[in-house]
C-alpha cells in the first residue's frame, strides 16, 4: 500500500484518501508500469490510467513545393534601378506558410552560373544570385537540383550553383561537386527523427556533366544503394523526389508508375515528383516491408510554385505539408497527417504591381483583396483553386485544405 501512495503522491493527482478514490491517472513510465504490476488486487481502485508522458511521442512536418522557376519576365520585375535585383516580393506573402515547418523543401529549376554569363530564362536558365537570398528568407532549408536544366550552364554553372546555395545556407542534393559528396546521403535529425531525402531526374535538356557524379540520374541500381545507404545512416523515413514524367501532362504515365513502385519496393516511405509543371494526384500506399512506416505517400507531382507560364494549371501549385510522429516508446513512426495550401502565381499583369508574386489561391474568396488583384485575375485565380481541389480529391485522398 505504502508504494501506491508514493505513485499517486509523485504523480500529485491525488486529493483525497484511496478509499475515495474512482479514477487514478499514473504517468506511463518503466519505474510506474512496475508498480502497476505489483498492485494487489485487494487495493481500492476502480480504474488505473496510464497517461502517455508528453515526452513519449517526437513529430516534424515538412513542407514541399514544387518548381522554381525564373524566366526572363522575373528577372525583369525583380530588376532595381541600380541594376540590383530583389526576389523578395515574391515570397513575401507565402513565406509565412513556408517558415514553420521543421524542413521546407522546394525544386530548383535554374542555374546560378554568375553576371560573366548572360542572365537567362527558358531554354539555357541562368539567375541571378539573388533568388537564394529571397529563398534563404523565405524559409527553404533544402532545395533538389537534379532536374532537366541542371547543366544549362555547363559544369561551371552547376558548380556555382551549390557554391551559392553553400554560400547561403541552403541545402541542396541531386547534383554534387565531388564523388564523396554524391555518396554523402543527406539524413536530417529533426526532433530525433532522422528522414533522408534522395532527388534524380530522368535526364537533361543538353550535355550531361563531365562527371557522372556531378548528377543524380533515375538509376535503379543507384536509387537502391541510396536507400541501403540512407538506412545504414539511421534513417528511419527515406523520401525520393524525383524529376520526371511529361510537361503538361496531369495523368502519370506508364514511366511514371513504372519508377514510383520501384522507389516503393526499394523501401521509399515518400516519393514527391517534379516537372511537369501541372499538378497531379497524391495517394497514401501499402508500404513495403523494409520501409519503416505501414502507409506511405506519393503526390505524383506539386506543380509551378513559381514561374511565368500562363496557361491553365501551369500556374497553380501547393505547399505540401507531412507530418511525421514518432513514438519513442514502441519505436513505431508513421505519416500523422497530410495538408495542402493551394498556389497561384500573380504574374505583374498589373501595372501598379510588377512583381511575380505566390499567393494563396484561397484569396480568391475573400471579400478584401490588394488593389493589383482585378476581377479578371480573381476569377483565374479561382479557377485554379477549384482545380487544385477537384484534383486533389479525385483519389479519394483526405487531405485538409490548409486555411490562409
Amino acid at each position: 500500500m505504502r508504494k501506491i501512495w508514493f505513485c499517486l503522491l509523485a504523480t500529485l493527482v491525488i486529493w483525497m484518501s484511496c478509499k475515495t478514490i474512482k479514477e487514478t491517472v499514473i504517468p506511463m513510465s518503466s519505474d510506474n508500469a512496475m508498480l502497476l504490476k505489483e498492485m494487489s488486487p485487494n487495493d481500492k481502485f476502480d480504474t488505473v490510467i496510464c497517461a502517455p508522458r508528453t515526452d513519449t511521442f517526437a513529430t516534424i512536418t515538412i513542407s514541399l513545393v514544387g518548381d522554381i522557376m525564373s524566366h526572363m519576365s522575373q528577372v525583369g520585375n525583380a530588376k532595381l534601378e541600380d541594376g540590383t535585383y530583389d526576389y523578395a516580393p515574391s515570397f513575401a506573402v507565402i513565406k509565412q506558410y513556408l517558415n514553420k515547418a521543421d524542413l521546407t523543401i522546394g525544386n530548383l529549376e535554374t542555374t546560378f552560373a554568375g553576371p560573366d554569363q548572360p542572365y537567362s530564362g527558358y531554354p539555357g536558365f541562368n539567375t541571378p544570385d539573388q533568388l537564394v537570398v529571397a529563398l534563404k528568407d523565405a524559409g527553404f532549408d533544402l532545395l533538389v537540383t537534379a532536374n532537366n536544366h541542371s547543366t544549362d550552364t555547363g559544369d561551371k554553372g552547376l558548380l556555382r550553383t551549390i557554391k551559392i546555395l553553400e554560400q547561403f545556407a541552403i541545402s541542396y542534393v541531386g547534383t554534387h561537386k565531388s564523388q564523396q559528396d554524391r555518396d554523402s546521403v543527406r539524413v536530417y535529425n529533426l526532433n530525433n527523427i532522422k528522414l533522408a531525402v534522395l532527388n534524380y531526374t530522368y535526364g537533361v535538356n543538353g550535355v550531361l556533366p563531365s562527371k557522372p557524379y556531378m548528377l543524380n540520374l533515375i538509376d535503379t541500381a543507384l536509387i537502391r544503394k541510396d536507400i541501403l545507404s540512407a538506412r545504414g545512416k539511421g534513417a528511419e523515413i527515406v523520401l525520393v523526389y524525383y524529376h520526371y514524367g511529361k510537361e503538361n501532362e496531369a495523368q502519370p504515365t506508364t514511366t511514371q508508375k513504372r519508377q514510383v513502385e520501384f522507389a516503393k519496393q526499394a523501401g521509399a516511405d515518400i516519393i514527391i515528383g517534379a516537372h511537369s509543371h501541372v499538378l497531379s494526384t497524391m495517394e497514401y500506399f501499402k508500404a513495403d516491408t523494409s520501409a519503416r512506416v505501414d502507409s506511405g505517400f506519393v503526390a505524383w507531382g506539386l506543380g509551378n510554385f513559381i514561374s511565368n507560364q500562363y496557361w491553365r494549371y501551369t500556374d497553380a501549385g501547393v505547399v505540401l505539408n507531412i507530418s511525421i510522429e514518432k513514438n519513442k516508446l514502441t519505436d513505431s513512426i508513421y505519416i500523422a497527417t497530410s495538408s495542402y495550401l493551394p498556389t497561384w502565381v500573380y504574374r505583374g499583369q498589373n501595372k501598379s504591381m510588377q512583381q511575380h508574386i505566390v499567393l494563396p489561391a484561397q484569396w480568391a474568396e475573400m471579400d478584401s483583396l490588394p488593389p493589383y488583384l482585378t476581377k479578371d485575375l480573381v476569377v483565374l485565380m479561382k479557377e485554379a483553386l477549384d482545380d487544385t481541389k477537384q484534383l486533389i480529391g479525385t483519389k479519394g485522398i483526405k487531405l485538409t485544405l490548409q486555411a490562409p
